[in-house]
């Protein structure tokens, strides 16, 4: 059985396409599947599928060409730093919350060392 890895990416994030036909392009991420290893990202990595007419009833909807994202592995993308308009790596940090006096972990950019909120 393949062990789940720890994903750097969360739902929200916005990330840099390193690979592929989208690459350098910066978008957010819509999902993330850790057991597959790969990222949903809005607008990105899109394929055509065709859609047939609904015979039932119930739903009008009309038959098409629609474009959907496709899923992209979480090597091929990077989170982006939108203040230094960066790509950079992610660390995780421990710190001090003063007013509750609780230990947090949080998410920080290794390039610029700013925290992710």
């Amino acid at each position: 059985m393949k062990k789940m890895k720890k994903s750097h990416v969360r739902i929200g994030d916005l990330v840099k396409i390193l690979i592929g036909k989208d690459k350098g392009k910066v978008s957010k991420v819509l999902s993330v599947n850790k057991k597959k290893e790969n990222v949903i990202v809005k607008d990105i990595n899109l394929a055509v599928k065709h859609i047939s007419k609904k015979k039932s009833g119930e739903s009008n909807e009309s038959g098409g060409i629609q474009q959907i994202e496709q899923p992209i592995h979480l090597s091929n993308v990077m989170v982006f730093d939108e203040e230094n308009q960066q790509a950079s790596r992610i660390g995780m940090k421990y710190l001090a919350n003063e007013e509750t006096t609780k230990i947090e972990k949080v998410r920080y950019f290794k390039k610029s060392n700013k925290i992710i909120i």
